[in-house]
């Protein structure tokens, strides 16, 4: 989503030119260097061609701290300066994103905010919520679940944005099966009409659409489906043997997540996963070897985070109470 929004607006129909800076966060097993993604977003905007001069020498005017640790890519050298207080580089970093976007429209893009160090938790903090004029958009893309499980600050940061009126978020929300169907149709064309296919894949990857372009990526390398020459697409095997495909991306992915929850936890997922769509905490009780509460509780707990389970309403259970549903 965010790669369509900045073809859209880098595209030349749009007239004035946009400045897009963008920074990756990265998972370390060990401390983070503070503002590494803003220093890898700032060192991509002084390789810029066009603006790449202009942005140096905002950096050596307002921010030396910050030039002193990015390369400059011309070889400009900055002023030799003492070690930065403490605040001023973030002081000086929003003194300059202010003189870099006062002219220019500047796009600065923040990839899995939830892995990154407090320090720039704390500089998204103070961009949103400086009123000096400036032509800034700040986008940030974060996982929430696990954002969640390592206690990130930017959960609560984004909630105080939020109520203030400084900040919009877009929530991705699963396929349905229109959204399927609209997929198939613009990636393999022929494919959104086979029913029963259809019906495998979200079942398969409850309409997340990571986990749907990844199945269909391991069909087409499996040849389990093939264009033909009028661009239509057909399955090569029957839809049961197409379910049991998972590929390994998303097994590795999935068992990375199993590996971060509490044995409570995986005991909770290990005996849901063998039903087939929704379920009752107390039904899957004997199995997990715990008492309904217990196990209601961390189903409550894994939905909250948005992780591997998620809220289906209520239903009555066999006793005639009313109990929570879970996927």
């Amino acid at each position: 989503l965010v790669e369509r929004f900045l073809e859209e607006i880098g595209s030349p129909a749009r007239g004035a030119a946009t400045l897009v800076a963008h920074g990756q966060c990265l998972e370390t097993s060990g401390p983070h260097e503070p503002y590494l993604p803003l220093l890898d977003a700032l060192g991509r905007l002084l390789r810029d061609r066009t603006h790449g001069s202009a942005v140096a020498a905002a950096l050596r005017r307002c921010a030396p701290s910050w030039a002193a640790r990015i390369p400059d890519p011309e070889g400009r050298e900055s002023s030799p300066q003492p070690g930065p207080l403490p605040g001023s580089m973030l002081r000086e970093l929003a003194t300059a994103i202010d003189d870099i976007a006062r002219d220019r429209t500047l796009v600065l893009v923040l990839e899995d905010i939830h892995w990154s160090d407090l320090a720039s938790a704390d500089a998204c903090i103070a961009l949103a919520t400086r009123r000096d004029p400036a032509r800034l958009l700040l986008v940030a893309t974060l996982r929430r679940a696990e954002a969640l499980l390592l206690e990130h600050p930017i959960i609560g940061n984004s909630r105080a944005l939020l109520a203030r009126g400084l900040a919009e978020e877009i929530e991705l929300a699963p396929f349905g099966r229109a959204a399927l169907h609209a997929y198939l149709e613009r990636r393999c064309p022929g494919l959104e009409s086979e029913t029963d296919l259809l019906d495998c894949l979200l079942q398969q990857t409850a309409g997340n659409p990571l986990f749907v372009r990844l199945v269909v990526d391991e069909w087409q390398a499996r040849a389990m489906v093939a264009g033909a020459a009028d661009g239509r697409w057909a399955p090569l095997v029957a839809a049961a043997e197409m379910h049991g495909v998972i590929p390994d991306s998303l097994r590795t992915l999935l068992e990375l997540q199993l590996s971060r929850l509490s044995p409570a936890e995986r005991a909770v997922i290990e005996a849901a996963s063998v039903r087939v769509g929704e379920f009752q905490p107390q039904s899957i009780a004997a199995a997990a070897g715990m008492d309904a509460d217990a196990v209601e509780s961390v189903c409550d707990r894994l939905a909250q985070r948005g992780q591997l389970l998620r809220r289906c309403g209520t239903a009555p259970t066999a006793s005639g109470l009313i109990a929570e549903q879970f996927a």
